[in-house]
């Protein structure tokens, strides 16, 4: 709504919610894949690249996680892959053991976590208690190191699969050492997102040769960045594209 009457262009640098864009307002942009372009990135991965079957999807009451959730069965309809089981983690929040139980009766080929960051933690740490062995995927939105802490990113960057590709890797490292020398920490998704969102938009000021909205919103449109999470381009809508679906 903001953005609607700012008329201003606006680069999202980190939520996926595929609403924001297709509320079709022009100057609105995206540089983070949707929840929409992130669901076909795991459901190729699992059934078109590991061949896998049966999926358990963990999710709770967040916002977030209910659309994430909604992209995800969506898309398993348009590509006719059946319907997983879903779990809803704030209904065993305090019964973890009736939890482990759950997932180990659904004896599923893999687990896709539709969760917030602090859910995650939890349930990675079940998984992990029961030596749960089977593939765990989840969506970027859950390695945000704004709501974790460095060890509970190190322990969820150990078990949960991202199908990610076209991150330029000589780009990242040089962002990530200016980066600790300046906060003394790794950079996560959060702020690769943050730094790759602000240098789109001062590239495009730079095109555009101008502060003029009308002519930045102009240059997002026909831009094509090279940034630490890959090419940056937009679409029709604002969402990105080239690099989104991995």
């Amino acid at each position: 709504q903001a953005s609607a009457k700012s008329i201003v262009p606006f680069i999202s640098a980190w939520s996926s919610d595929p609403s924001l864009s297709q509320a079709f307002i022009p100057w609105f942009f995206n540089c983070v894949p949707n929840d929409e372009q992130q669901a076909q990135s795991v459901i190729n991965e699992i059934f078109n690249k590991r061949g896998l079957r049966k999926v358990l999807v963990i999710t709770d009451e967040n916002y977030d996680s209910k659309q994430a959730l909604k992209s995800f069965l969506k898309y398993l309809h348009i590509d006719k892959k059946g319907s997983p089981v879903v779990i809803n983690f704030d209904k065993y929040s305090k019964t973890p053991d009736e939890l482990a139980s759950e997932i180990n009766s659904s004896d599923p080929d893999c687990i896709v976590l539709l969760t917030k960051p602090e859910t995650s933690v939890q349930i990675i740490g079940l998984l992990t208690k029961y030596r749960f062995e089977k593939p765990v995927y989840g969506s970027l939105q859950i390695f945000n190191e704004n709501k974790l802490s460095e060890k509970e990113l190190y322990n969820l960057e150990k078990v949960v699969i991202i199908p990610n590709a076209g991150w330029t890797e000589s780009k990242f490292s040089a962002f990530k050492k200016n980066y600790k020398n300046c906060y003394g920490k790794n950079p996560g998704f959060v702020a690769a997102f943050a730094f790759d969102a602000m240098n789109t938009l001062i590239e495009a000021i730079r095109d555009a040769k101008s502060t003029d909205n009308e002519m930045i919103k102009k240059a997002l449109s026909q831009i094509q960045y090279d940034g630490v999470t890959g090419t940056i381009r937009f679409g029709e809508l604002g969402t990105r594209i080239d690099s989104c679906i991995f």
